[in-house]
């Protein structure tokens, strides 16, 4: 094969400008491809910067010492084409890198308690179980692609939260709370989009059912909600990014590595079987204060404590299984589950209807004098109206449900 001449290569001066370019741009894709990983915080784009500028560092010394010796540009062209598909390979295998560089916390192999253990050491299993499952679907929170991988992180925050609430008497106190407290702030970063995620979903198929004449008019009061869910979003990304982050989930990986810190050894400590059972009579005595028809805010309150109950039931059922009580909490945890359901929906349409009406006020504070279009003033009441009569249908259904929860003895 007859060798390329020097003519048929390209100008010194645009390669150099093409590799320049080139390694500009793979700087750029590289933070952007761990940025799910590790997030896009400023300590990530120092270390990517500083990697490449190492990286340069190198191959400068290395491609000079390459040019002595090949003096001539078909050796460079040959070097540029290599480290061109060398860097088109990247996006192929990083994924399995990147995966192995997450475990970097240095975990310990998953474990779980048995009904013999200690039960601190079942505390110790639910916060290594929640956090596994956290660092699992922190990457698809961070691009957003499946809602449902920030409901699943969301939910191991809460997890891990009421086990440290349940599990209080069995703990340092200073420690469970200081923990409990770091957790409830990553969870109030994760909340508003998770919620404005409910609502869209549940708004657009509303929308969809209207009218055709309506649905225009009903799309305005969407896009109103999407625009709201941007900053949101921005606001959960600038969190996951911050250094607070990553100090939280080595704070808790430190936590499974090795016992948890109990009270001193003169303080009683409860069973596990008597945990479930104070959090079940916090929620019966809630229900008798409460009544049968208390306001939307109460049964929300009394959503929260099924809540608990339920991951209180869930930190307890593995140290009593096989046994009468380990029968009664998972049949507790069962209609505990259908409560939260009817709970959850009536909720669900309270906050729709308010937030329905909080969207047509914004609108008519970005009107100024104008007057709003009356389609959509229309379509929110009837929006509204849907959302009340559903709240309705689920006050009536929530006492049945919670008579099969005061049913259960543990």
């Amino acid at each position: 094969m007859k060798r390329a001449s020097t003519r048929d290569l390209p100008p010194l001066g645009l390669l150099v400008f093409v590799v320049g370019a080139a390694s500009l741009g793979a700087e750029i894709a590289a933070a952007r491809l761990m940025a799910p990983f590790f997030g896009a915080s400023t300590i990530v784009w120092a270390n990517t910067i500083g990697v490449v500028l190492v990286s340069l560092a190198i191959g400068y010394w290395f491609g000079g010492r390459f040019a002595d010796r090949h003096p001539h540009k078909h050796g460079l062209c040959v070097l540029v084409l290599i480290a061109g598909l060398a860097v088109s390979l990247i996006p192929f295998v990083a994924d399995p890198f990147l995966d192995v560089s997450v475990d970097a916390l240095d975990l310990p192999a998953p474990f779980f308690a048995s009904p013999s253990d200690a039960p601190p050491h079942h505390v110790r299993a639910a916060l290594n179980l929640r956090l596994r499952a956290l660092l699992q679907h922190d990457p698809g929170t961070r691009t957003g692609e499946d809602i449902e991988d920030l409901h699943q992180m969301r939910v191991s925050v809460r997890r891990m939260r009421a086990a440290l609430k349940a599990a209080r008497p069995l703990l340092d106190v200073a420690w469970s709370d200081g923990l409990r407290a770091e957790l409830g702030w990553l969870g109030r970063a994760l909340g508003p989009v998770r919620d404005l995620d409910v609502l869209l979903l549940r708004l657009r198929a509303e929308v969809a059912a209207l009218p055709d004449a309506e649905q225009e008019a009903g799309g305005v009061l969407v896009e109103a909600l999407e625009a709201e869910r941007v900053g949101a979003r921005s606001d959960l990304l600038a969190a996951l990014d911050a250094p607070r982050y990553p100090a939280l989930l080595e704070r808790i990986a430190d936590a499974v590595r090795l016992p948890l810190p109990t009270p001193t050894a003169t303080q009683a400590q409860p069973e596990l079987v008597d945990l479930i059972r104070a959090e079940a009579r916090r929620m019966r005595k809630a229900v008798e204060r409460a009544g049968p028809q208390p306001p939307d805010d109460v049964l929300h309150a009394l959503r929260i404590h099924g809540k608990r109950v339920r991951y209180t039931g869930e930190l307890v059922e593995p140290a009593l299984r096989g046994t009468p009580a380990g029968k009664a909490v998972k049949r507790l945890l069962d209609v505990t589950a259908e409560l939260q359901e009817v709970l959850g929906d009536h909720q669900d349409a309270c906050v729709a209807e308010q937030r329905i009406r909080e969207l047509l006020d914004g609108l008519d504070a970005r009107a100024g004098g104008d007057r709003i279009d009356a389609y959509v003033v229309f379509a929110a009441g009837r929006l509204v109206e849907r959302e009340r009569i559903r709240a309705e249908a689920k006050r009536g259904e929530w006492w049945a449900a919670w008579e099969r929860v005061a049913a259960v003895e543990v």
